[in-house]
């Protein structure tokens, strides 16, 4: 290649780059196409328009970019930690740690793909090893909130249950918005007998999330074992879509859509029911 093409190359190279690190991403795979079609094999062409195919989840052609950048350069470590995403969501596990692994061989101190084999590790029921790998990155940085969220994940696993606890208040005092973070140290509350602080959590996640079902069930049931009824009956309705609440109206709940099976209510209402078939 001549030199004064490549150097062409090399400065929309720089461009591209620099319209990806700062979030412009479709100027930045614009530009890539155009260093493609001169250079194919070029590794930071490829990785950013890998990175552009996984963002319009298009999985494979993200795959193939990603695979090609690494050929051409083998230390890309970024391309290693992304082909590694894409592994783990097309549940291509084992060779999602393989790609992983090999970032980290490369620069033992790079986080992200410490956290993303955490994570890995605990979705594929290896706790002890994720835990190696997530608190690595807290150790570096302790303000990712997702690297505790699934810290607490690995701990539960391993029946560490207040470990795992503030493991998961850490991870929402980083990111409050967190609903798993939320949601799951609910349920590990109700599990561990903290009922108050268990509904307090619930709460949060049915705040962020009102129309998940799960939420819906978990706190419904939960303040009906408290002795609120009333209110967790018709939380619990929504959640089990058998029940609608009518709090002004003639009748207190109505029965939309029974299912085979048996229902069971509390005796101990605290209000008056009616149901309408």
């Amino acid at each position: 290649m001549p030199s004064d093409e490549k150097e062409y190359l090399n400065n929309l190279v720089m461009e591209a780059v620099d319209f990806f690190n700062n979030g412009h991403a479709i100027q930045a795979a614009k530009v890539a196409i155009k260093i493609i079609a001169k250079d194919p094999d070029n590794p930071h062409a490829n990785f950013l328009l890998g990175q552009d195919c996984a963002a319009n989840n298009r999985l494979g052609a993200a795959q193939l970019h990603f695979e090609k950048a690494i050929t051409a350069e083998p230390s890309f470590i970024e391309a290693q930690n992304s082909l590694g995403l894409i592994y783990m969501q097309t549940g291509k596990l084992n060779l999602a740690e393989e790609a992983l692994s090999k970032a980290i061989e490369q620069n033992s101190d790079y986080l992200d793909a410490h956290l993303n084999l955490g994570v890995l590790l605990s979705k594929s029921n290896r706790p002890k090893e994720g835990l190696k790998h997530l608190d690595h990155v807290i150790a570096k940085d302790k303000e990712v909130s997702k690297a505790h969220y699934f810290r607490a994940d690995c701990l539960t696993k391993l029946a560490k249950n207040e470990d795992a606890i503030f493991s998961y208040k850490r991870a929402l005092l980083i990111n409050p918005l967190y609903f798993e973070a939320h949601f799951n140290m609910g349920l590990l509350l109700k599990a561990e007998g903290y009922y108050h602080d268990a509904v307090v959590s619930l709460r949060e996640a049915f705040r962020l999330q009102p129309d998940d079902l799960n939420v819906a069930r978990y706190l419904g049931v939960t303040l009906q074992e408290m002795g609120d009824h009333a209110e967790g009956l018709r939380i619990q309705g929504r959640g089990c879509g058998y029940l609608e609440f009518y709090p002004t109206g003639q009748f207190f709940f109505k029965l939309t859509g029974l299912q085979s099976g048996s229902l069971e209510f509390p005796t101990e209402m605290g209000a008056t029911v009616d149901f309408i078939l």
